[in-house]
């Protein structure tokens, strides 16, 4: 069963004129006991030109609406801010797309991607996913797509150092931050001791999850050098495995975290 973090869909009519609303709907997933049609935020855009300003109405009307739970794959706050930032993204889509008349509009943003040790700046699509960026327009195809709505962590990565699925990330969001993707942790003559591990271990079958893992794992460890068996395995429960089952995999972040220590 897919479980979204967050989930928010826009259904926006724009009149003859091509940027006033006619017609309006909102809905939410994720952030409420059930999902929500949220009809303050449709109001708020109904009869009134898409604009910065009325965006910034609906999603607050959307964000008032919400109604989310903590649990291992978000705390309240977390959900809290992706959903205010999907709101704002899913919306500003309609506007570039009243604005510009087509949905492949560029914009150009610069990111630092530390597996690159460079400063990229380069244009892309407002509704990019950052792990397609990574992978199309950066050549770093360790990071994967699984899912696309944020469950399974085959995408993930460090945005200023934070855990994120890069799959929910918006690759216009990571302008002027910084992102750690797979390929920056081993030096070109030594792997990271979380990829050597994994390899020990045999912790790893047809690989598209391991980057995800590896880069969660990486994530755990700098927050917590010692975590126990179960840390590893409460951290490590939004990313998912089909081939190997996990025992492997957490003797593999145990080992690493050991090594690690001594180093």
């Amino acid at each position: 069963m897919d479980i979204a973090v967050v989930g928010v869909g826009s259904s926006v009519v724009l009149g003859d004129d091509g940027a006033t609303v006619t017609a309006a709907r909102i809905a939410l997933g994720a952030v409420a006991p059930t999902p929500l049609l949220v009809d303050e935020a449709a109001a708020a855009l109904i009869g009134k030109p898409i604009s910065d300003a009325t965006i910034a109405q609906a999603a607050a009307a959307a964000q008032a609406a919400a109604r989310p739970i903590s649990d291992m794959r978000g705390t309240i706050e977390q959900r809290r801010q992706s959903h205010r930032g999907a709101n704002t993204t899913d919306l500003a889509g309609c506007h570039c797309q009243s604005q510009r008349g087509d949905v492949e509009s560029w914009l150009k943003y610069t990111s630092r991607h530390v597996s690159m040790g460079k400063t990229s700046i380069f244009s892309v699509k407002p509704g990019r996913a950052c792990w397609r960026s990574c992978r199309e327009d950066l050549g770093l195809t360790g990071t994967k797509e699984g899912c696309s709505n944020g469950n399974c962590g085959a995408c993930s990565v460090l945005l200023d150092g934070i855990l994120v699925d890069s799959c929910l990330v918006l690759a216009v969001e990571t302008a002027g931050r910084e992102v750690s993707t797979i390929e920056g942790l081993a030096t070109p003559s030594k792997l990271h001791p979380l990829q050597q591990k994994f390899l020990e271990h045999a912790a790893l079958q047809c690989g598209i999850c391991t980057p995800g893992f590896i880069m969660a794992a990486k994530a755990l460890l700098a927050k917590n050098p010692r975590p126990t068996e179960h840390d590893v395995r409460y951290w490590l429960a939004g990313n998912l495995c089909r081939c190997t089952g996990y025992d492997k995999i957490v003797r593999a972040v145990l080992d690493a975290a050991a090594v690690m220590e001594k180093a």
